[in-house]
């Protein structure tokens, strides 16, 4: 099944693929510290080597603190998983919400085809495409997200004319145009709502002989609850873009586990460590990319919508 590809390929077929596999992971931002800590520690032997200058410090302090960032970083995963998975369920109700939206507009009134019943079906695609890429931006933006969510204002002047992706169907006599003057979705859902519940009333009408026939009121109620329930959701989207993590529970797991790792090679140049030097070369490069790897994880699972690190590694 093409669904199951990833686990077929990694867990099957390939064992030990995702041992050594480089794309896509952690390795690319955490090497460079692996390489660092590789050219410390040697420099750091030849030094003790013909200077007799030793600069090791006790092994049991550096051990007793690898507990306490163990529980930081543990606890910082769990909570960036917390919100990787709250925001994948979210973005994924909003978008069905919408796609439902969508297939509402077209069954319900797709009886009616006069040329503005006809325009008033495809502004209302353009409004469900313009109130995507409006919400996105909104989301990858944390200070923007922060300051919608806080109601401190929105920025002007970003939104985009439907008419000129409509083209000659926005010219329809009778059919009115859906713009946003803001990148505040909430403003946009706002001339939606009116869209569906009142232009639909005036545009999408017909005589079949015996009467006419207009949509029925339950049915322009339906497209309003499946609008709400799609601000019901972006509500709760917004209020995880704009409340990253506790600061100083950042500061601190990355404080610990900046110390605690570049200052492995002056705890493996002991005497403890000094007799079989393959071993601490292959564990320092493990011992880094492990801590440093939680770290660097938590920060692209914290941050779902967007980022630096979130940019420059795509999660599989």
């Amino acid at each position: 099944m093409r669904g199951n590809h990833y686990y077929d390929e990694f867990h099957i077929k390939h064992p030990f693929a995702i041992v050594f596999r480089f794309a896509a992971t952690v390795w690319p931002l955490v090497l460079p510290y692996c390489v660092a800590n590789i050219a410390s520690l040697s420099l750091l032997t030849l030094t003790k080597k013909y200077t007799r200058v030793d600069v090791s410090i006790l092994p049991t302090a550096h051990a007793m603190m690898s507990i306490l960032i163990s529980y930081l970083g543990v606890s910082k995963v769990n909570l960036a998983y917390q919100r990787y998975i709250t925001a994948q369920t979210g973005c994924g109700h909003v978008m069905m919400t919408l796609r439902e939206l969508n297939q509402l507009a077209i069954t319900m009134t797709e009886q009616y085809t006069s040329p503005a019943a006809t325009a008033w079906r495809c502004q209302t695609k353009d409004a469900i495409v313009q109130l995507i890429h409006e919400t996105v931006a909104v989301l990858r933006d944390e200070r923007h997200s922060a300051a919608l969510a806080r109601n401190v204002g929105h920025r002007t002047g970003v939104g985009i004319d439907l008419s000129s992706k409509i083209g000659t169907r926005g010219s329809v006599q009778g059919a009115r145009v859906i713009t946003s003057g803001s990148d505040d979705p909430m403003v946009l859902v706002h001339s939606l709502r009116s869209h569906l519940y009142t232009e639909s009333d005036r545009v999408c009408r017909k005589n079949d002989g015996t009467g006419e026939v207009k949509i029925e009121l339950f049915e322009r109620c339906k497209m309003i609850d499946q609008l709400h329930e799609f601000t019901v959701s972006y509500r709760n989207l917004l209020r995880l873009a704009s409340s990253p993590l506790p600061f100083p529970l950042v500061q601190m797991g990355r404080t610990f586990t900046a110390v605690w790792t570049l200052s492995l090679p002056f705890v493996l140049i002991g005497d403890d460590f000094a007799e079989d030097s393959l071993s601490t070369f292959t564990f320092v490069i493990l011992l880094t990319y492990g801590f440093l790897g939680l770290e660097f994880l938590s920060r692209m699972l914290a941050n779902p919508f967007g980022g630096y690190q979130r940019d420059r590694v795509r999660l599989p």
